[in-house]
């Protein structure tokens, strides 16, 4: 559809991914997926932004915390690597509000802080992964 607005000439100038993950998204091909649909995005001369990432668990344990650390860590390396993309944001931060119990009853624990505001292994992964790059500054808007 994108493709089709570009070549008629809607004025389209980026599209927005909501990223409503769950545990094994990075071990399935969806993360290879992802980012040829980034690549493909970007080749029409777009703005790509992550709006709503988030990883459902259904537990909050050592394993399932480093799960999804792993998984946020592959979705924000995914987006460093395409300049095409220009915004990585969770939905929310905190498990203290989060939308994934009421509308998931069973999982929860879908953010980098958990519900008392305290870092989880998540927030970590990601801040490690950002310093790992250096300071190359922040990314300008490729707006039309």
């Amino acid at each position: 559809m994108a493709k089709d607005f570009v070549r008629r000439g809607v004025p389209l100038s980026g599209i927005g991914l909501q990223l409503h993950v769950t545990p094994g998204f990075d071990q399935d091909g969806s993360l290879n997926d992802l980012s040829k649909n980034l690549r493909r995005l970007a080749a029409l001369g777009l703005e790509v932004q992550f709006t709503e990432v988030d990883m459902r668990q259904r537990d909050g344990s050592g394993f399932s915390q480093a799960e999804q650390a792993n998984t946020y860590k592959d979705l924000l390396d995914g987006w460093l690597r395409q300049p095409a993309c220009t915004l990585f944001q969770t939905w929310g931060f905190t498990d203290k509000y989060s939308w994934i119990p009421e509308s998931n009853p069973g999982y929860g624990w879908a953010l980098p802080f958990d519900k008392n505001y305290k870092k989880k292994r998540a927030y970590f992964a990601m801040l490690a992964k950002l310093n790992s790059r250096g300071n190359d500054g922040p990314r300008p808007s490729r707006s039309r």
